[in-house]
This record gives C-alpha cells, sequence and structure tokens, in this order.
C-alpha cells in the first residue's frame, strides 16, 4: 500500500468516478429504463424485476375496462367485448323503433310548452323524456349492441363504439338541459332565455336523428337479419 493512501473498504469495490457508489448501479438503472421503454411499446407485459435481472412476464393483469356508465364507450383504450345479457329478440326490435318514435313525442311536447311559457309541464315533459331514453340506451347497450358486435366485422361507419359514443354525447346534452330547464321561473324568464334553450335543443335533435339513422340502417337491419327477418 502506497505511502499517503487510504485504506480501501474490504469486500467492496471502491466507487469510480461518474458512478453512484456500486459502479453497475448506473449500468443497471439505465438498462431497466430501457427494458421499461420496451414494454411501454410493445405490451403487453407485465415487468418484473429479479435482482439485477428483468423478465417480461404473462399478459396485464387489472387492465381497467370501463363500461362508462352501462354503455360499450372506452374500446379503443383497450377494454373488452361485453356480454349480452341474453339473446336480442324481434320483440326487442320493435321496442327500439317504438321507443324512437315515443322519445320524439316527449321532445315535442315539452317544447310547445315551452313555446307557451308552460314551465312546470315542459320540465315534466323533458324528465319524462330522459326517463324513456335512459331505458330505450339500457336495451341497447345490455342486449342489442352486444349481439351486434357478435355477428362480426361491421360496417363502415357502423362500429358498436359509434352507437355508444354517441348515447354518451346524448345523455350529457339532455342533463344540460335538464338542468336549464329546471333553473327557469315563469315569474322571471325572459323570452329570450326560452328561444336560446330551444335553438340549444335543436342540435339534441338533430344528433338524435343522426343517430337513430345510424341505428337502423346498421344495427337493426342486421339484428333483423341474424333473426331471420327481412
Amino acid at each position: 500500500m502506497g505511502r499517503g493512501h487510504p485504506p480501501r473498504a474490504l469486500g467492496r469495490r471502491g466507487a469510480r468516478a461518474g458512478h453512484d457508489g456500486d459502479g453497475r448501479v448506473r449500468q443497471r438503472r439505465h438498462r431497466d429504463g430501457l427494458v421499461r421503454r420496451q414494454h411501454a411499446r410493445r405490451g403487453p407485459a407485465l415487468l418484473r424485476l429479479h435482482g439485477q435481472g428483468g423478465r417480461l412476464a404473462g399478459p396485464l393483469h387489472g387492465l381497467a375496462v370501463r363500461r362508462n356508465g352501462g354503455g360499450l364507450a372506452g374500446r379503443a383504450a383497450g377494454r373488452r367485448r361485453v356480454k349480452a345479457r341474453r339473446p336480442p329478440t324481434a320483440a326487442d326490435l320493435a321496442q327500439v323503433r317504438a321507443d324512437h318514435e315515443a322519445i320524439a313525442a316527449h321532445l315535442k311536447r315539452h317544447q310547445e310548452a315551452l313555446v307557451g311559457f308552460e314551465l312546470s309541464n315542459a320540465l315534466g315533459e323533458l324528465e319524462e323524456f330522459a326517463r324513456r331514453l335512459r331505458r330505450h340506451i339500457r336495451l341497447e347497450e345490455d342486449i342489442l349492441l352486444p349481439a351486434y358486435e357478435a355477428l362480426g366485422a361491421a360496417p363502415r361507419g357502423g362500429k358498436a363504439e359509434f352507437f355508444a359514443d354517441e348515447h354518451r354525447k346524448i345523455e350529457a346534452k339532455v342533463a344540460e338541459l335538464l338542468a336549464s330547464v329546471r333553473g327557469l321561473s315563469s315569474g322571471s324568464t325572459p323570452r329570450s332565455a326560452v328561444v336560446a334553450l330551444i335553438e340549444r335543443e335543436a342540435r339534441l335533435k338533430e344528433l338524435l336523428s343522426h343517430h337513430e339513422q345510424r341505428e337502423e340502417m346498421f344495427m337493426i337491419r342486421l339484428l333483423e337479419k341474424s333473426l331471420g327477418g327481412k
């Protein structure tokens, strides 16, 4: 041992410049970081570290699967198919068509009450519209859409998640309108506020019409065919 040099600790290599204690630590951290980045790109796999090594094992467990209020939204984020509670029937398809007519009728009566400044009746019709709509969406998302998706590759513009996404948009708009109508007061609401509300509802009606056309063109037609209809 040369004079003037401090003794070296036994059983451990001395730290070299540019390293964190053990000379292998920084190299290992760098390697583990590469594995994690590769895992993020190539998944799905679960990274497990054992000592200095890393290995990829098994499919990812606990993957978040979200039905989003009973719907099919979120498929792009890795959600699995939702199994239908029961097979659809011709009566279910007839119910969907009847719902479309009833929902439109409630909205029409709601707007007629708004124009007449019958705000209590307007709110009642809109609340009934919302209840009928929720029941309608539940039928589609629990029974019809899973069965439709199980038929195989959907036509362009007719994917099951498109219907579910539109359901979420419709529900959000209805919630906003309910809040607005509940905030109206027959004694202090200017007619301009009612006109603005009807204009907002026109956008909802347009969305509903587009959605119903998509359902008729794709989901209902193909399910009818699978049930032996025309």
